[in-house]
């Protein structure tokens, strides 16, 4: 019923409107294993759950950083870093999500070689999560975002929230995930792209887990994902879809205090994208 209320909920404002929107890279993930399984919401088990999913902080032990970086065409740059730790039944993590472009200099009809002025573009969000358990399997968490937007001499500034769940059943690892994203008042006559996700993993046989994903988006039409990994003890194999057309494939390197993952991502006419995660945990 939940699921039904807030996917009718955003429904009269969804549909193609892509552009319409103030921070669309709010949208994106982040980490290379959930960019490999197209789903962060469910099967996060790392530093980037405080902003893929917060309320997973809970169900994390001790504390670790982690930080993912991924190449985008047009000299793109995606860099996230988070940090975590867990307090009896609290969780709580600070992340930076930035999107930004190398300087270059400006060029004009009397200065076409350069004008000894430069400009880039950049997007940086400051995060503050933090969950509670509920009981053993159930949890609840939320973050509030910081945005600044930079664009040459100008500056834009947003606040939002995100909420979210996620319920352990208790039977071959299943998880069911669930939350809304980017709550906020309007940046200078722009909405933002808020955004509703709802997903499950689970062991599907053996080493092999599989893991699904609904998203709405205030300004797109709903997407499905879809995702299989296998754990081997210290190599994780992965892959994942999306009802887009979008194809990912990506590998894990684990130990028992540090992770290695990479992702290759075909966008198609967009392009592919790399990204590299590095993770550390310890008590």
């Amino acid at each position: 019923m939940v699921m039904l209320y807030m996917v009718a909920l955003l429904d009269p404002i969804g549909g193609q409107k892509i552009g319409t929107t103030f921070g669309s890279f709010l949208k994106s993930n982040v980490g290379a294993r959930a960019e490999a399984l197209f789903s962060g919401i469910s099967i996060t088990d790392d530093a980037t759950a405080t902003y893929m999913n917060s309320s997973i902080l809970a169900f994390l032990e001790g504390r670790g950083v982690a930080f993912s970086h991924r190449l985008l065409p047009a000299q793109i740059n995606h860099s996230f870093l988070s940090y975590y730790f867990r307090k009896g039944y609290w969780g709580v993590g600070f992340f930076v999500n930035s999107l930004w472009t190398p300087y270059e200099e400006v060029t004009t009809e009397y200065n076409p070689y350069g004008s000894g002025y430069f400009w880039n573009f950049s997007d940086i969000v400051l995060g503050l999560s933090a969950a509670t358990s509920l009981y053993d399997r159930f949890a609840i968490g939320g973050s509030l975002k910081f945005l600044q937007e930079n664009l040459y001499d100008t500056s834009y500034y947003a606040f939002m929230l995100d909420f979210s769940s996620i319920y352990l059943v208790g039977y071959r690892d299943i998880r069911i995930g669930m939350g809304i994203y980017n709550i906020g008042p309007d940046v200078s006559g722009w909405a933002l792209p808020v955004t509703f996700r709802l997903g499950i993993s689970g062991r599907l046989y053996r080493s092999v887990y599989g893991v699904a994903q609904l998203e709405k988006q205030s300004d797109n039409y709903e997407i499905f994902s879809m995702g299989l990994e296998y754990r081997m003890e210290a190599l994780h194999l992965r892959a994942g879809i999306t009802s887009r057309g979008e194809k990912a494939f990506g590998l894990g390197l684990m130990t028992k205090k540090m992770r290695l993952d990479y992702t290759y991502t075909d966008r198609g006419l967009f392009g592919a994208t790399n990204t590299f995660t590095i993770g550390v945990k310890w008590k």
